[in-house]
């Protein structure tokens, strides 16, 4: 699914248990929420993806 989403260009996070090294190599650089997290932490990544559109957006 990661794959697919950056094939179309649409931002997206990682949300996991794991640390940041068990992400797809490929995708090492996308944001990501490790669990426990929270409310702030979410509303973070949320507005970094809202910028990353109004970034790439025409």
């Amino acid at each position: 699914m990661a794959d697919a989403l950056a094939a179309q260009d649409t931002p997206f996070a990682f949300v996991s248990g794991y640390d940041r090294q068990h992400l797809p190599a490929n995708h090492g650089h996308r944001p990501m929420l490790a669990k426990p997290f929270l409310g702030r932490e979410v509303h973070a990544v949320i507005a970094e993806l809202a910028h990353e559109i109004r970034n790439t957006a025409g």
